[in-house]
Formats: structure tokens, sequence, C-alpha cells
């Protein structure tokens, strides 16, 4: 089965069937790739500028950048809590196609987070783990992954296990990655599964629930770092009241604030 579509021309029944069986679907030339070229620079501007600036920042903060992570220091200011990549998706297919694999409205995550994989730091390479953890209020949500550049090849990507489960496996410390799966628990799910490697370009976006396996593909042979932003998309119906009296979202079509008694 291909879970592999062209936004251009992409069957919306087929790909939410796909999505439906696979938990897993990657959509070509989704973004537009002008814009998300700007993006990566600024990416790569404010990682340049944290990194000029780490020793002076909180351990709190330290940590964060030492695991490949955006910090921020100022709401106003960073990247992350910009508005941008959530207006460049506003302009692409996908918000539609979100509330179709889900089979309800979505808002987005906020803020979104920003990485830079760097390949003489091995410990910003996440391990086997399902992203429940980082999400635990919501039931199910779909994650939106989106390289800055091409990866796969040169730079590192995703690796999924092809295998679909609904259920929260038990997550164990995995040296700084609090929340990875366990040697363990992973051995009996690697006999009966197969690894898939995604390769993207600029605009590709991956989407997966939050059960789906993955950790990040890495090779020796990889010379270039890799720059990448997931957002993430919850159906409304797993919003709770305090949810949204406690949390800033973001609606995936008109960009507007949500929750906190907020809408701007």
């Amino acid at each position: 089965m291909s879970y592999d579509f062209d936004s251009n021309c992409m069957d919306i029944k087929k790909v939410n069937k796909v999505y439906s069986d696979t938990k897993m679907v990657v959509i070509r030339n989704a973004l537009d790739k002008k814009k998300i070229e700007k993006l990566r620079k600024k990416a790569q501007k404010e990682f340049e500028y944290l990194n000029s600036i780490k020793d002076s920042l909180s351990d709190s903060d330290k940590n964060t950048l030492f695991r490949c992570e955006m910090p921020i220091l100022d709401e106003n200011k960073s990247l992350r809590t910009s508005k941008e990549i959530f207006e460049i998706y506003s302009e692409s297919k996908i918000p539609e196609l979100l509330n179709i694999l889900n089979n309800d409205e979505c808002l987005w995550h906020y803020p979104a987070q920003f990485r830079k994989l760097l390949l003489k730091q091995e410990h910003g390479l996440l391990p086997y783990h399902q992203d429940y953890f980082y999400n635990s209020r919501y039931e199910n949500i779909t994650i939106c992954f989106t390289s800055l550049q091409e990866c796969g090849v040169n730079s590192p990507s995703i690796e999924f296990i092809d295998s679909v489960t609904d259920e929260k496996l038990s997550h164990e410390g995995n040296e700084i990655w609090e929340f990875g799966l366990s040697d363990k628990v992973m051995a009996p799910i690697l006999k009966t599964s197969t690894k898939q490697v995604i390769e993207l370009n600029q605009g590709d976006v991956v989407l997966f629930d939050a059960y789906k396996i993955h950790r990040t593909h890495f090779t020796k042979s990889m010379q270039e770092e890799r720059y990448s932003v997931d957002v993430r998309a919850i159906p409304k119906r797993f919003i709770s009241d305090l949810d949204y009296k406690k949390r800033k979202y973001i609606d995936i079509k008109s960009v507007k604030f949500k929750g906190l008694n907020n809408e701007q």
C-alpha cells in the first residue's frame, strides 16, 4: 500500500483510507517551497543566536537547546511563537485534509516546535517513541512534520514502524530523552514489522497519529544538519472546557488564536 500522495492531484478519499489503515501519510508539494526556505533561514539564524549566548541561558533553556530544540526566550520575538508556519499551512490543502482524517474540526496546538539536528551531537536523535506522551491530555492528535530542507539522504529524517497500534506503550528513560521506548518493548514489535524511512523535499509534509512508532533516521554518511518544525492538530472533541480556559490554540484555517477567552 502506497502512503505517498501529491498535493496537486491527490484523491482525498484514498488519502483518508490509507491514513485510517496505516496512521501515516506523506503529502508531497504540500507547502510553498519559497516560504519554507525563508522559514529555514529564520530558524538557522535563531539557532545561531541561541548558541552564541548559550552560556547565559537558564538551565532549562540550555537543556532544551542541548536536545536540539528551540527554547523560547521572548514570546514577542521567538520564531516558535510567531504564526508564520501556521499561516503557510493555512494556504495549503492540509487544513481541509486534517479535518477529514480526524472526522472533526481541528485546532493547532500552540506553539510549534523547531529543531536543528546536529550531526556531531547524536543526543539530538530521538529514539523509538510515540508522540502521545508529549500531548497526553488529548486522546489523539495528528502530527505534521515538516523538514525545512531535503532530508533522508544527506541529512536526518524519520523512520516509522509499519505496524499500527492504538495502545499507549510503556515509555522509559532513554539517555536525555525521557520518553523513549525500551529495547524490551521494541524487540517483539521489530520481529513482525518493517521499517519505513521517509525521504522528503522542501514543502513535503508527513502526517501521523499520536500512537505511530517512529524515531530519527540517521546514517554515518550524512553530511548536513537538518532544520524542521512540528505542528500538531487536535480534534476539537478532545479539547476540554478546562483546556480552552488554560491554553491557547490556533484555528487551522483562519489562523486566529482560540482559547484563554482569546480570539485575535
